[in-house]
């Protein structure tokens, strides 16, 4: 809340500055869009750099200092950056697309698919992490961010022959997909999902992203089980796979 008429003031100039700055970017052709949205995130303080060589994790995630530099996040959040031409245009993976339309059967089969001949666990294996981890569009989404930021434009119900968003949201957190995922502006799912423009669904997998960031730090870790109802298998050595 502002103190002064002077903060009034700067935060109203702030917004209406960030507005006119993602504004400008709607019509621009992607490969333009994208490098101006680069530029603006680097004006705003992210490290690009940094998220460039972090394909499959949060990047650069320090916090943005300035008023000005927030309210320009918030707008690309709000405005979703390039997602759209990335998807239009096809600048994005074909695991991306088939997760973000809902599509069940290819993506367990692309997971399948990665994973065997593994000697050990998935979560150990760089290139199957490569796969359920790797951030696309200028807004650095792994592809359980967008199950939930682009399952909300599909008005079709989930059934056995329509989008099945919950269904691939549990695979990915099954096998591993980090339920505490960052884009560029720091946002996770729970803020993509349980907003004012939430669904069902989305509001479902935030859920499941909840539940599952209570074991989320022990992923690919050597665990002692106990506990169990199998009493045999109490004592054991295993590795935690994913959220189940």
């Amino acid at each position: 809340r502002p103190h002064s008429r002077f903060d009034a003031d700067r935060l109203n100039a702030s917004r209406d500055s960030a507005d006119r700055a993602v504004g400008q970017l709607e019509h621009l052709p992607y490969f333009e869009k994208r490098a101006a949205i680069r530029l603006l995130l680097s004006d705003i303080g992210v490290d690009v750099a940094r998220d460039d060589a972090d394909p499959v994790g949060d990047g650069d995630q320090r916090p943005i200092t300035t008023v000005e530099g927030r309210d320009v996040a918030r707008h690309l959040f709000a405005t979703g950056g390039d997602i759209y031409e990335c998807f239009n245009g096809g600048h994005v993976s074909t695991f991306a697309i088939a997760c973000s339309a809902g599509q069940l059967g290819p993506v367990r089969r692309a997971i399948d698919e990665a994973a065997r001949g593994a000697s050990g666990p998935c979560s150990r294996i760089s290139a199957f992490q490569s796969m359920i981890e790797k951030r696309e569009t200028s807004m650095r989404l792994s592809p359980l961010l967008m199950v939930v930021a682009l399952s909300k434009n599909m008005t079709v119900v989930s059934t056995t022959s329509g989008p099945q968003f919950s269904k691939i949201a549990k695979l990915l957190l099954k096998r591993g997909a980090s339920p505490v995922a960052k884009d560029v502006t720091g946002k996770t799912a729970c803020h993509y999902g349980a907003g004012a423009m939430g669904t069902p669904t989305t509001v479902e997998i935030v859920g499941m992203c909840a539940e599952a960031t209570r074991s989320h730090h022990l992923y690919s870790r050597d665990v002692e089980l106990h506990g169990l109802n199998k009493a045999k298998m109490n004592g054991m050595v295993g590795v935690v796979g994913g959220y189940d």
